[in-house]
Order: C-alpha cells, then sequence, then structure tokens
C-alpha cells in the first residue's frame, strides 16, 4: 500500500490496475492459497477501492494515516496490560509486513511471550478465515471469564480513564484526524440530534394519548 501514499505516484497505480493486474498483485502479496479464493471475489476487492469516483476517497484514506508517536502510544495502550485477552496472529508468509519484522514489533508492543501464526500472506482473512476463527475461539477458551466479558467493564472504563488523564505535553498533536469525541445527543457530522428524548414528547409540544401533538 505504501505507493498509494505517495501524490502521483498513487494515482499512477490506481489508473494501472485493471482486474487482470490486480489479481495478478493480490495473488502475489496478499492470497495464499488461490484456489480460495475466487476470480469474481478479487475483482469486487478492486470495484470496492476504485468506487464510483475512481479510487480518489481510496487514495485520500492511504494519506491520511497517521505514524506519530502520540498515535503508536495509543495503539499499544489498546493491547498492553488490559482486562481483556490479547493475543497477536500473523501470517507467515506476509511480504509486506514481515512475521520477523512487523510481527515481532506487535508481540512486544502487547508483551506477549509469542506470535499466533497461520498460513498466508498480507490478507490472511481471505483465504485463512477458519484458521484465525480457530485461534479467537482457543483464546476464549483458555480465558472464558475475560473473553465473555465477566468483571470487565469496571476495569475496562478505569483503564481508559487512566489513559485519558494525561498531561497537555501527551496530548495528540493539533493535526491529529481521531476525530472529537462523541457527544451524546448529537450525530455523526456534527448536526444537533432532532429526534425526541422522550417517546412521549416531540420536540418540546406535549402528545396527547393516541399520539397526536397538541398545541
Amino acid at each position: 500500500m505504501e505507493p498509494f501514499r505517495h501524490r502521483g505516484v498513487g494515482e499512477l497505480w490506481m489508473k494501472s490496475l485493471n482486474p487482470p493486474a490486480f489479481r495478478l498483485l493480490m495473488r502475489l502479496q496478499g492470497i495464499g492459497d488461490p484456489a480460495a479464493v475466487s476470480k469474481a471475489e478479487l475483482n469486487a476487492y478492486l470495484a470496492l477501492i476504485k468506487g464510483p469516483d475512481h479510487g480518489r476517497a481510496f487514495l485520500q484514506i492511504m494519506r491520511s494515516t497517521e505514524r506519530t508517536a502520540a498515535k503508536q502510544a495509543r495503539y499499544r495502550a489498546a493491547v498492553r496490560d488490559v482486562p481483556y485477552p490479547v493475543q497477536a496472529v500473523w501470517a507467515a508468509d506476509d511480504p509486506t509486513m514481515t512475521l520477523a519484522v512487523y510481527g515481532e514489533k506487535a508481540r512486544a508492543a502487547a508483551g506477549l511471550s509469542r506470535v499466533h501464526t497461520v498460513p498466508g500472506k498480507h490478507f490472511p482473512q481471505e483465504d485463512q478465515a477458519p484458521a484465525l476463527a480457530q485461534a479467537i475461539a482457543e483464546l476464549a477458551l483458555r480465558e472464558p471469564d475475560r473473553a465473555c466479558g465477566r468483571d470487565l467493564l469496571v476495569p475496562l472504563g478505569q483503564h481508559y480513564r487512566d489513559h485519558d488523564d494525561r498531561d497537555e505535553d501527551d496530548q495528540p498533536a493539533a493535526d491529529d484526524h481521531s476525530g472529537p469525541p462523541f457527544q451524546p445527543g448529537r450525530e455523526a457530522g456534527g448536526r444537533r440530534d432532532r429526534r425526541p428524548a422522550h417517546p412521549g414528547r416531540s420536540r418540546g409540544r406535549p402528545v396527547r394519548p393516541g399520539g397526536q401533538p397538541g398545541r
């Protein structure tokens, strides 16, 4: 995905990705077992990447990823010393984010003793879904109380409060695009949620029996 981050180069890559070229790229880099993923599925992948805007939204996503120390700290806080079970699952033959480098970084970030490997390349979820599901199921069986959420809600809330109580120096930079915190009563686009706060009220007007607003 690295070429897509660079202006000019990313546009050229996007224009060159026709279905045959994309299927070849996915089989070389992304899919460990080509027989497990059909031609139609790979074609759908490309159609979703390009979309009606010819890939402009995809390129924007690729160029909006953050590689700051603050963002890395937030990721580590989600997997290290947390009240829920964590494991690292990595594709053994990923040619882009190799097990020896990036898999090891994930293991160290989470403080784990090992990385659980599955066959496959960069997109193991496409051809190794059963192996991934098995790894998740085994983790849940090893730690059933934590996996099912027993005694989890209070420690989890405290965990995130602890990480939110940071000094100003630890706050993300001004160009952090993670977005504002969720505010109850507001929609995702920032507009005020106009739905009535109570089923018996409608925008401040009383509701008569039968559901008709009063005057």
